[in-house]
């Protein structure tokens, strides 16, 4: 099964894909989509759609996953309605292909990777590169979509459903 994770973001967008197979996985690829934040937010909405489209033609992968939007303490209402709208993007181009879509809270993910649903960001990398025999880590927006998919992956295999 080939999985594509997705960490939203209106002006990086990451996204991951392995290979899962017989309790083993292989990164394939990953990649951020960069988009300026002085560009409006309507432009960048259609490149994420578009460039989304271009991962999903050349991959083709069986399911995708995203992390769940969750709002911290610190964050203003007009930057998660942004990010929102952004995930919205990415969400409706992915269920437009017709591919299953998941969805997994930040602490599931982490807790699928490490152990630990409070781990930070260092030790989820750390895991990563060492689960997927990374000689270096990708990009933070990459590796945390490939976390994503890693999270769908392991409960794919488990088949622990997804929300």
């Amino acid at each position: 099964m080939i999985v594509l994770g997705i960490d939203p973001g209106s002006v990086k967008l990451g996204w991951g894909l392995l290979l899962s197979s017989n309790r083993s996985f292989k990164r394939i690829d990953h990649g951020v989509i960069r988009m300026k934040s002085q560009t409006p937010l309507v432009e960048r909405l259609v490149f994420i759609a578009q460039q989304l489209n271009l991962v999903l033609e050349a991959h083709n992968p069986d399911q995708v996953a995203f992390e769940a939007l969750f709002q911290p303490h610190h964050t203003n209402f007009h930057s998660v309605a942004t990010l929102g709208q952004a995930r919205g993007a990415a969400l409706l181009t992915v269920a437009a292909s017709g591919r299953p879509v998941f969805e997994y809270s930040p602490a599931e993910i982490k807790k699928a990777v490490t152990g630990q649903g409070r781990a930070d960001k260092t030790q989820v990398r750390e895991m990563l590169r060492t689960i997927l025999a990374m000689p270096e880590v990708p990009p933070e927006d990459a590796s945390d979509a490939l976390a994503v998919a890693l999270c769908h992956a392991f409960r794919a295999q488990l088949s622990i459903p997804a929300r």
